[in-house]
């Protein structure tokens, strides 16, 4: 009986195409992301006092977990592209071993 740790395998074509649509959804996500900090520097701008400053401390924050979200999301592409290439190298390496029986 096998167990999930001797199976190897996946589907290259839907890894890339989840790598696509993460690239996709990372650059409208980062639009968005661009669009709201220039709203919060608007903001800033014209705000002053204790609750401005309580405030920027928030976004300052949620600055900071945006960008854990972004870099988090680049590393998951990497991750699907890479997985894809590396399955499709390893089943090549793997039909050249059982080559010239033909």
């Amino acid at each position: 009986m096998s167990s999930q740790g001797d199976l190897i395998g996946g589907r290259t074509h839907q890894m890339d195409a989840t790598a696509q649509r993460f690239l996709s959804e990372l650059a409208s996500f980062e639009d968005a992301s661009k669009r709201i900090t220039a709203a919060v520097a608007d903001l800033e701008a014209d705000w002053f006092g204790r609750g401005s400053a309580a405030y920027q401390s928030a976004m300052n924050t949620w600055n900071t977990h945006l960008m854990a979200v972004l870099n988090d999301l680049h590393r998951l592409t990497e991750g699907l592209q890479g997985s894809s290439q590396a399955l499709s190298e390893l089943d090549q390496l793997m039909a050249s071993k059982f080559s010239g029986y033909e």
